[in-house]
C-alpha cells in the first residue's frame, strides 16, 4: 500500500490539482511578504515616534491596543511570529491535500477495471471453454450484462468496480452452466475471474438397440477413447454413467455383438436425446 501511495502521490504532485496548489501557496507567500514588508515599515515609522504615542499609531493603523503587559515592540513580533505561523500551516495544508488525493486514488474501492471472465472446465484454469456463448454478469448499477465468450473462453466487462459483489452466469446454445450456478463473486483489483463451467444434464447417456424391429439385448455399448461402457438389458436399452472428469459435448460411442456388424454413433447426451441404433448380422 506505502510504494503505492508514494508513487501516486507523485502523480498528484505533478497533477494540475497540485498546479493550482502551487499558485495559491505562491499567492499567500506573496501576501505575507506584502504584509511582513509593511509591517517592517510601520516599524520603523513606530521607532521614530515617542513611546506613549506608539500605542496610539498601532491603534490607528490596525484598529487594535496591545493587550495588557505587550508592549509596542512586543505586538511586532507577535504579528510576525503569526506570518511565519500562517506561512508554515499554508505548506502543511498543501501537503495534507495532496497526500489525501493520493489516499483516496491508491485505494482500490475507487477503481475500475476492465473485468476478464475466464470461463473453464473441470480440468482447471487452463481447461478454457471457447465459444461456447456468453457470459452474464449482474452488479450493483447494471443487470443482465452480456459479454460473448471468445477463441480463448474470455469474456470481458468493462469498467467494473473494484470490490463491488457481482453474479456470474452462462447462457449457452451448447448447454453449459456455470458452477455452483448463481454464485456471487468479488471484482478482484487483478481483474479477473475464473468461471467453472460444466455441462448440464450430461451425466447419463442411454438408448435402445436394435435387430430390425426386435430389441437386441447384451450389446457392448462403449464410449469411444474411453473406458466407459455398459451392456443393453432384455429391452435393448442401455445407460452409462458418466462421472464429471470425463463429460464432454459430444462422444463417439461403439456398438458391438458377436455376430453382429460393430457400428458407432455420435451422442449429445446434454441436448436429452437418446441414442436409438440398428445393427446388422453379419
Amino acid at each position: 500500500m506505502i510504494p503505492i501511495f508514494l508513487k501516486n502521490l507523485g502523480v498528484v504532485a505533478t497533477s494540475p490539482y497540485a498546479f493550482v496548489g502551487y499558485v495559491a501557496l505562491l499567492a499567500t507567500y506573496f501576501i505575507l511578504y506584502l504584509r511582513n514588508q509593511n509591517l517592517k515599515q510601520f516599524e520603523n515609522e513606530m521607532k521614530a515616534l515617542p513611546q506613549k504615542e506608539r500605542a496610539n499609531l498601532i491603534k490607528q493603523r490596525y484598529n487594535v491596543f496591545p493587550k495588557d503587559g505587550l508592549s509596542e515592540e512586543g505586538y511586532i513580533k507577535k504579528e510576525r511570529h503569526k506570518y511565519v505561523f500562517l506561512a508554515v500551516m499554508t505548506v502543511i495544508l498543501l501537503v495534507f491535500i495532496l497526500s489525501v488525493i493520493a489516499i483516496v486514488i491508491s485505494s482500490d474501492k475507487f477503481k475500475s477495471v476492465t473485468l476478464t471472465v475466464v470461463v473453464h472446465g473441470r480440468k482447471g484454469n487452463q481447461d478454457a471453454l471457447p465459444n461456447i456463448g456468453w457470459v452474464i454478469l449482474d452488479g450493483p448499477l447494471v443487470s443482465n450484462v452480456a459479454a460473448n465468450i471468445d477463441n480463448n473462453g474470455q469474456a470481458f466487462f468493462q469498467n467494473q468496480k473494484i470490490g463491488d459483489t457481482i453474479k456470474l452466469t452462462i447462457k449457452s446454445p451448447k448447454r453449459y452452466a456455470a458452477v455452483p450456478f448463481d454464485w456471487n463473486y468479488l471484482v478482484p483489483p487483478e481483474g479477473k475471474i475464473y468461471l467453472l463451467a460444466q455441462l448440464e444434464n450430461s451425466d447419463k447417456l442411454s438408448g435402445k438397440v436394435f435387430f430390425k424391429d426386435s430389441p437386441l439385448p447384451d450389446v457392448t455399448v462403449q464410449i469411444e477413447s474411453d473406458t466407459l461402457k455398459s451392456k443393453t438389458d432384455s429391452l435393448g436399452s442401455f445407460t452409462i454413467n458418466i462421472p464429471e472428469t470425463h463429460r464432454r459435448e459430444k462422444y463417439i460411442v461403439w456398438f458391438q455383438k458377436k455376430g453382429y456388424e460393430s457400428t458407432s454413433s455420435p451422442a449429445t447426451p446434454q441436448y436429452g436425446h437418446g441414442i436409438t441404433i440398428i445393427m446388422k448380422k453379419l
